[in-house]
C-alpha cells in the first residue's frame, strides 16, 4: 500500500474524522487483499506443473482449458496469485511481469528479447523525462520497456512501415496498459505515440530533439540521415541487427557518407539458463517444487545442471554516438 494512503488516513485520524485506529488497519488490510485478488480484464499467466506457460485475459464468460478440465474465469477472479485452489489442476495462476508478457504476448515479427532490450536501454542511458525515437516497432515489446523507463515526463515516438505489424503492436500495448490499470493505483503513462510510416518520410522536427534512438531495421541507411538531424550531439543511437554482416555494411555506409557517428561497441548477449531443484522433486523439474508436498523436504538436497533448452543467438547490438 503506498505511503500516501497511510498519510491520508493518519491525517484524518489526527483531525478527529476517524476515531478508531483499528478501523484504519482493517481498511488497509481490505485494500491490500483487494489488490492481491484477480479481477476481470487482467492479464494472467498460467503455468502448468511441467513448466508450460500460457498468457490469457480474464473475461466475464471466459474459460481456461487445463489438462485436468475446464476452469471458468469466474473461479479465478477473486483468488490470490499462486493460490493453492487450483493444485488439483496442477496449475498456477499469477500476474506476468513485463518480461513474461513480452515473451508470451501475440507475435507478428520477431520480438526484441528482454535480455537484449535491457542491454539496449543501458546503452541508450535513458531515464525519467527522456525523449526516445524508435524505428521498427515490431510487436511493441521494446516500446513498452522504453515507455516504463522514460516515465510520465518522457515520450517514445515509434515508427513502423508495415500496417500488420503496427496493428499487433498497438493491440499488445493497449492490452498491457489495460491490465496494469486494473490493479494499480497509478495508471500506465500515456507516453507512446505510433506512426504508420517510413522514418525517411517522418515530419521534420526541431534539431537535436531526441535523447536516444533505437533502430530495429534491415537497412539502417534509410534511417541514419533522419537520425542525424534529430539526435542530440553526444547521445547514442542503438541498433538491433540479426547478422554481423549488417553491422559491417552499416559502418561502411557511415564511412562513405562521412556521417558524424562514432562506433562505441558491438555486443552479443548470450544467456545460459540452469535447472536447480530439490533431489525430491520427481523428474528434476524446478517447477515441481511449487506443487510438491512438504513431506521429507528437510531431508532433501539440491542438484544443478544446465538447462537442456538454451537461448539461441538473437541479435547483435551496436551502439554509436553522434559526435557533431
Amino acid at each position: 500500500m503506498p505511503t500516501c494512503w497511510h498519510r491520508a488516513l493518519l491525517q484524518l485520524l489526527s483531525k478527529g474524522r476517524i476515531s478508531s485506529a483499528s478501523w484504519i488497519k482493517s481498511q488497509l488490510r481490505l485494500l491490500h487483499e483487494d489488490r492481491l485478488a484477480f479481477k476481470y480484464n487482467e492479464i494472467v499467466l498460467a503455468e502448468h506443473r511441467k513448466g508450460k506457460k500460457r498468457l490469457f485475459q480474464l473475461t466475464t464468460n471466459g474459460q481456461f482449458p487445463s489438462p485436468q478440465g475446464i476452469i471458468p474465469h469466474a473461479e479465478i477472479v477473486g483468488t490470490a496469485e499462486r493460490s493453492a485452489c487450483f493444485s488439483p489442476h496442477q496449475m498456477l495462476f499469477y500476474r506476468p511481469t513485463l518480461e513474461d508478457y513480452v515473451l508470451h504476448m501475440k507475435r507478428g515479427p520477431a520480438i526484441t528479447y528482454p535480455k537484449d532490450a535491457a542491454a539496449m536501454m543501458m546503452m541508450m542511458d535513458i531515464g525519467c523525462g527522456s525523449k526516445v525515437l524508435e524505428s521498427g516497432t515490431g510487436t511493441g515489446g521494446l516500446t513498452l520497456f522504453l515507455s516504463r523507463a522514460v516515465g510520465r515526463e518522457g515520450c517514445v515516438d515509434s515508427y513502423e512501415l508495415r500496417s500488420d505489424h503496427l496493428k499487433i503492436a498497438r493491440k499488445n500495448v493497449e492490452l498491457w496498459k489495460q491490465s496494469w490499470n486494473v490493479n494499480h493505483l497509478q495508471t500506465w503513462p500515456d507516453n507512446m505515440y505510433f506512426f504508420h510510416q517510413n522514418i525517411m518520410n517522418a515530419p521534420p522536427l526541431r534539431k537535436d530533439d531526441y535523447d536516444a534512438v533505437a533502430l530495429d531495421l534491415q537497412d539502417l541507411s534509410e534511417a541514419l540521415p533522419y537520425v542525424l538531424n534529430v539526435l542530440q550531439i553526444g547521445r547514442p543511437v542503438v541498433a538491433y541487427l540479426p547478422n554481423i554482416t549488417q553491422v559491417i555494411a552499416t559502418l561502411q555506409y557511415i564511412k562513405q557518407q562521412s556521417f558524424p557517428f562514432k562506433l562505441d561497441k558491438v555486443i552479443e548477449i548470450n544467456e545460459r539458463s540452469w535447472h536447480v531443484a530439490s533431489s525430491k522433486a520427481g523428474n528434476f523439474n524446478h517447477h515441481a517444487l511449487q506443487f510438491g508436498s512438504n513431506e521429507n523436504r528437510e531431508n532433501s538436497y539440491y542438484l544443478a545442471r544446465p538447462s537442456y533448452e538454451q537461448s539461441p543467438h538473437t541479435a547483435f547490438i551496436m551502439k554509436m554516438i553522434r559526435t557533431e
